[in-house]
């Protein structure tokens, strides 16, 4: 009887802006897969779905979509075709332009004797797909070995390429690769490490060991092995990005496919915990078989299932899978990286070398993360301590009736944040705006809007600030400004609750300019207070603190 396959271990998948979604699943096996199944899923890929509406990360997929449909023999009527055509035409061209402007660069290094390899695209698109037109590429990676870095960083220098960080020939302690741009704004990302974390100088020394040489153009490169290249794709792959980089399982895809009896799945289940892609081959391994009809080798599965992530991989794999958009954001993962990157120094060494390693990771100059957060403390102390020490007093005699703090965020629409002002608190709306109220029973209202004197009634606000109650124009004769507040008067009408009812009280007017705030502006809002003018029931007296001036509660306040 024959064998089961053993599955992945990995069952759910990474994530995050890299697995690809439902719809990016059909595109993958279109442009991937045999005759019957790629043109099934194109066929409900174009049911639901519009050319002109992709992300740029599905976009990178039309050149491959292009080739593998013409290859099993989609209808030559298809509408879509020439379009998908035109889109490998490009392609084709742009990754042309980036491959033939590096030969000068492998030429210097060679003359300097300077060993190197194509990663990623560049590599890929010489020896997996064989084609210019089916994996585009923004930069051209280049990797070397660590010792010789500085000399190769010379002879980018040489012809004319600046590195796009501070002080690069510092980063090599640290980070895995350097950006540089010549003057046309074309790109070469110098790498010294194959994988963002060091694997350990055996890794270093099988890599080269097992390059494969190539020529690019005449000049002589190399590659990594296919081992080299998967676990390259699986490490760098399952990790968020603002664009979805979906490509990079069409890469893994094919090196199984092509060079899978090439692979030495020891190796992989080796190295794969000293670079953090446990969890990356595993998805992928489980990815390849149930989406894309791909026949993984047992042993791959029986050696990544003998693996359990560590508990750091699996941290930073949480991370991986979140938009962090700042460095701030990107401190703990970053911090992780670092004590993989230090290990086998002294506790004190991995701490203190993390603000070096920060900085480089994140290109900042020395003492710029810092200076930024110095300015938001000395912030505080110039503009909210003062606020606090002022409002004690306030505090001492009871809360402010009406303030604008007390309202939820939920009962705001079209609000900016809480900021101080002498001794109250300030919420500026935008010039169309609107708040959710609790008015008490009765029939007819008077509500005061405190602006503080920021906002003159005199200047354009009489004459093109409009409210509305529940979406019906106030007149605006109902509207009076005096000494910075302003008294609306409120008649409503229909049925009430025994506590009052809610009401939307919305406003538009003219934007407001300040000097140095940018912000488009409409009312300042310092505190709303709402009294009851006349009793819900002909004959009775309405009560003294409605008539002196309740305070107003957001809808549904208790």
């Amino acid at each position: 009887m024959p064998t089961s396959v053993p599955t992945a271990t990995t069952t759910v998948l990474l994530t995050g802006g890299c697995w690809p979604t439902p719809g990016q699943t059909l595109l993958l096996r279109a442009a991937l897969l045999e005759a019957g199944p790629a043109l099934s899923a194109w066929e409900e890929w174009k049911a639901v779905n519009d050319l002109d509406y992709l992300e740029a990360g599905t976009f990178r997929l039309m050149g491959l979509l292009y080739r593998n449909l013409v290859r099993v023999g989609v209808d030559a009527a298809d509408p879509l075709l020439p379009r998908l055509k035109g889109i490998y035409r490009n392609f084709w061209t742009k990754n042309q332009m980036v491959l033939g402007r590096k030969a000068a660069v492998l030429k210097a290094l060679a003359a300097r004797e300077i060993p190197c390899m194509l990663l990623k695209g560049a590599g890929l698109t010489l020896t997996v797909y064989r084609d210019h037109g089916v994996r585009p590429m923004d930069d051209f990676d280049l990797l070397v070995p660590l010792s010789r870095v500085g000399e190769a960083m010379d002879v980018l220098e040489g012809l004319g390429w600046h590195s796009q960080v501070h002080s690069p020939r510092d980063l090599p302690a640290s980070i895995h690769a350097c950006s540089f741009k010549d003057d046309s704004n074309a790109a070469i990302d110098l790498h010294w490490r194959l994988c963002h974390l060091p694997a350990g100088k055996d890794f270093d020394r099988t890599l080269w060991e097992g390059r494969q040489s190539l020529e690019l153009h005449g000049e002589p490169a190399g590659v990594p092995c296919a081992t080299d290249q998967f676990l390259h794709t699986c490490a760098h792959g399952p990790q968020y990005k603002s664009v979805s980089p979906v490509r990079w399982i069409a890469d893994a895809y094919f090196l199984v496919q092509q060079a899978g009896r090439q692979i030495d799945w020891r190796r992989v289940a080796e190295h794969a915990p000293a670079i953090g892609a446990v969890q990356g081959v595993q998805g992928t391994l489980d990815y390849l078989q149930k989406h894309l009809e791909v026949e993984v080798p047992a042993e791959a599965f029986r050696r990544m299932g003998e693996l359990r992530p560590t508990f750091q991989e699996r941290w930073e794999a949480r991370l991986l899978g979140r938009s962090l958009p700042s460095p701030l954001h990107r401190m703990p993962l970053d911090f992780s990286h670092h004590l993989r990157c230090a290990r086998g120094h002294g506790l004190w060494r991995q701490l203190s070398g993390f603000p070096v390693y920060f900085r480089h990771a994140n290109n900042l100059l020395p003492g710029q993360f810092t200076s930024h957060y110095r300015a938001q403390a000395a912030y505080w102390f110039r503009n909210w301590l003062p606020w606090y020490v002022r409002r004690i007093p306030r505090l001492l005699r009871g809360r402010e009736v009406g303030s604008v703090g007390r309202f939820e965020e939920a009962d705001l629409k079209g609000f900016y944040p809480l900021e101080p002002y002498v001794d109250r608190l300030l919420r500026w709306s935008r010039p169309e705006a609107r708040v959710r109220l609790t008015f008490p029973a009765g029939l007819s209202f008077k509500v005061w809007i405190d602006m503080g004197r920021l906002r003159a009634w005199a200047s354009d606000l009489s004459a093109h600030l409009q409210f509305c109650v529940d979406g019906v124009p106030l007149p605006q004769s109902s509207v009076k400004g005096k000494q910075g507040v302003l008294a609306l008067s409120i008649n409503l009408s229909g049925a009430e609750g025994q506590d009052g009812r809610t009401v939307e009280l919305s406003w538009t007017c003219l934007p407001h300019v300040v000097a140095g705030d940018a912000r488009a502006l409409g009312l300042p809002v310092l505190s709303m207070e709402v009294a009851a003018v006349r009793p819900s029931k002909p004959g009775t007296k309405a009560p003294d603190d409605a008539l002196s001036g309740a305070q107003v509660k957001p809808a549904d306040a208790p």
